[in-house]
């Protein structure tokens, strides 16, 4: 199953509750490299999202090694 980020935000309290193993990808933190690019509540928004995404998923697929270390 495929869910965009958007429909995890409103999704992920039944998300926890499945029994079904889920994966997230994270292509990119560039919100992170270059925050003065983003506005504050635009990093809030991304970096929560993607905290609440990974603490869920049963495993994270970072997409390059520099995302990985990211």
């Amino acid at each position: 199953i495929s869910i965009p980020p958007l429909k995890l935000l409103v999704l992920s309290p039944y998300l926890e509750k499945l029994t079904i193993k889920t994966v997230v990808t994270i292509h990119d933190l560039i919100f992170e490299r270059f925050p003065k690019t983003y506005h504050l509540d635009e990093r809030y928004t991304h970096r929560w999202k993607i905290k609440r995404a990974c603490k869920i998923a049963d495993a994270v697929i970072a997409i390059s090694e520099q995302t990985k270390n990211d």
